[in-house]
């Protein structure tokens, strides 16, 4: 069967977040880092105005959101955020309020939620493990601990919470016991790119892949030298779009008119299976789904277009122009839900026939380079200015 592989890839991660319930959304990009929600039967708006249920300002950044059961978890100047998913009230901050929730330095990474724990890369470089009822802090730990090297721009990539390990890509990677926040092992010694782990299975061993400043290296997960590594380097060093795994294919992005590339893992090589310049995902991770990858293209905030290709050649199917790059998308129900810079929230079918565009609505306002999260019956979206709104999808 042609996608076997990739189904294995999905089934052997679901046990480790059996905890998970069907509607939840633990962690950056979904509970398989892949983009895709388990919701159905969504309900889209008609006209030009969605539902929107409520709207809170959690401060500047652009950071994601996570969902566990009824509260929300979110990142902005500096603060770590419990929101109630159903009203927007805020149920913690860490630290607490003591001012305006827009003033702090503004925080790009999401946080994960596993077994009442939250876990948070702050601005400040410290990685913070919380709880996830009170928001008080269990324990704290710098990166540069473990000599992680930044780039040009603040930290961005996301923890990942599996079973009782915390795993960061961070140019290094490493891994800490979830409880106590000790370290277990870690590997690397790159600068920083602006992605995040994905962990895999190959054969019997688990690995993880460090999307780093100058190119992809695998990683076992348990530790060691570097299984394989690729070379792609980009302008200014930004590889910021979180690889898309599927069985031993790989598929990397990059803005600055990179490309984009599909590699495969044979042994302890990555090899090239083809590359190209028709998708340049600059921040935003595009989506595979059903053998095609969706996603967005060109420079964040530019009018690009969304584009859809064939995983296995590289092949353009249809291109929507005059769009721009925002936060990028996600897919829930066989539909892309696509944040464009500016505010406005797009739905389009998941389809290699065409473009064909279901729902438009104006959300929000100014930068907005946040991937939107479909999660309990709601589409999550954000601006860099803090505001955050849950459009009603039941």
């Amino acid at each position: 069967m042609k996608y076997s592989t990739a189904l294995a890839s999905v089934l052997w991660i679901l046990p480790l977040t059996a905890c998970v319930r069907a509607a939840d959304w633990p962690c950056y990009l979904g509970p398989n880092r892949n983009l895709i929600s388990p919701e159905k039967g969504l309900k889209l708006w008609s006209g030009d105005a969605a539902r929107v249920l409520w709207k809170k300002n959690v401060g500047q950044g652009h950071s994601s959101v996570v969902v566990v059961g009824k509260h929300l978890y979110t990142q902005g100047a500096a603060t770590v955020w419990c929101l109630e998913t159903e009203t927007g009230k805020v149920v913690w901050a860490h630290p607490p309020l003591t001012g305006d929730p827009g003033k702090g330095e503004e925080t790009t990474a999401t946080p994960a939620v596993a077994a009442g724990q939250v876990f948070a890369l702050n601005s400040d470089g410290k990685l913070l493990g919380l709880d996830a009822a009170s928001g008080q802090l269990q324990w704290s730990r710098s990166v540069s601990e473990f000599g992680v090297k930044a780039g040009g721009w603040p930290l961005s990539g996301s923890p990942f919470a599996l079973e009782d390990k915390v795993v960061m890509d961070l140019g290094v990677v490493f891994v800490l016991n979830r409880k106590t926040g000790d370290l277990i092992t870690q590997m690397g010694t790159e600068t920083a790119g602006y992605s995040s782990a994905v962990i895999f299975p190959h054969g019997n061993e688990k690995l993880v892949t460090a999307f780093d400043a100058a190119g992809l290296t695998i990683y076992r997960l348990a530790g060691g030298p570097a299984v394989a590594r690729f070379s792609w380097e980009t302008a200014h060093g930004v590889n910021a779009a979180t690889p898309v795994v599927s069985g031993d294919g790989i598929f990397i992005s990059s803005g600055y008119d990179r490309g984009c590339a599909r590699l495969k893992l044979e042994g302890n090589t990555l090899k090239k299976v083809w590359e190209y310049r028709q998708l340049n995902n600059h921040c935003q991770t595009s989506v595979l789904y059903e053998g095609h990858l969706y996603g967005m293209h060109g420079q964040q905030g530019q009018r690009s277009s969304l584009k859809c290709l064939d995983f296995e050649t590289g092949a353009t199917k249809w291109e929507q122009k005059g769009l721009r790059v925002g936060g990028g998308l996600t897919l829930a129900d066989g539909e892309l839900f696509v944040m464009l810079d500016g505010g406005d929230l797009l739905v389009a079918q998941a389809s290699p026939a065409a473009f064909k565009q279901l729902a438009r609505a104006t959300v929000l306002s100014g930068t907005c380079w946040t991937v939107p999260v479909v999660a309990d019956g709601r589409v999550y979206c954000r601006n860099q200015q803090g505001d955050l709104v849950a459009v009603d999808l039941r």
